[in-house]
């Protein structure tokens, strides 16, 4: 047993639809927004954060699309006054944004809430864009510069929460577990389970570490429903990629239906910073 945790991880699922086609290129059909139409300045010398916005906005609103930079950098800033002028701005357009979308957004950030938007440099040597600012920018915060994040709830919940009638050991590609309730074929999942005193105990982990997610359920693995079968002692559920390590019921681990997620989203030929100041 103490062998068989002793592996080299396999990241062969990693990647554009878990490595098994490759990252679609440039099409004759995308729709393409480009970044100078809506004001984007390629010197740096000036904010360009509200007409990237803009830009990415209108790839929302055509339902998806290519927000394409040029070569160049661009300078990601904002400000309040900033922010309060673009919300005023798309207020007053003729098919204006949600006042949900609107009120998402935020200075010094990119904020893509749609599916199927992608953003697109002329190469990662060729367009680049830094990110100033600093203030409310942390881990603890969940906040980000580049920001791939629908409207309203989305990822678990609690009230999803099927519990494992059995362990699942590392590798495995199904658990049981012990009610069905709305799980279907094809729903995308997530398994996790609480942080205990015997989870840090298997990972060797100091007594201090992890210390604050101390009985919190943490998410581990996202994965799809490949199959659903009764058997003896509740249901089998397989998923399409394998559990890196083990789930165990002493650790109430369980999975939760994921919902609202983003799809075919990504950053393509783009360097990005958050060097709050770089040369000239």
């Amino acid at each position: 047993e103490q062998q068989k945790e002793l592996f080299l991880q396999d990241y062969s699922y990693a990647g554009y639809r878990q490595g098994h086609q490759a990252i679609p290129v440039p099409r004759a059909n995308d729709i393409i927004f480009n970044v100078a139409n809506f004001g984007a300045d390629s010197t740096g010398m000036n904010d360009s954060w509200a007409a990237v916005q803009k830009a990415i906005l209108a790839a929302e609103q055509a339902n998806r699309g290519v927000v394409y930079f040029p070569a160049g950098h661009y300078l990601i800033a904002g400000s309040s006054s900033a922010l309060d002028d673009l919300k005023d701005e798309l207020n007053l357009q003729p098919n204006p944004p949600s006042a949900a979308r609107v009120n998402a957004l935020d200075y010094g950030i990119l904020h893509i809430a749609q599916s199927q938007v992608i953003l697109r440099g002329a190469g990662q040597n060729l367009s680049k864009l830094y990110f100033s600012r600093s203030e409310g920018m942390s881990e603890s915060s969940r906040q980000a510069h580049l920001l791939f994040k629908p409207l309203g709830s989305w990822g678990n919940n609690s009230s999803s929460n099927i519990k494992l009638l059995l362990n699942a050991d590392v590798f495995e590609t199904s658990v049981v577990v012990d009610s069905l309730g709305p799980l279907a074929v094809g729903e995308d999942i997530v398994l996790g389970s609480e942080i205990s005193s015997g989870f840090r105990a298997d990972f060797n982990m100091g007594t201090n570490d992890w210390t604050s997610f101390n009985g919190d359920w943490v998410p581990f693995f996202h994965r799809k429903i490949t199959r659903i079968e009764s058997v003896s002692r509740g249901y089998r559920i397989s998923f399409d990629v394998p559990l890196r390590y083990a789930l165990k019921t002493r650790d109430n681990a369980s999975l939760r239906i994921q919902h609202n997620l983003l799809r075919e989203v990504g950053v393509q030929s783009l360097a990005l910073s958050n060097a709050v100041e770089r040369d000239k």
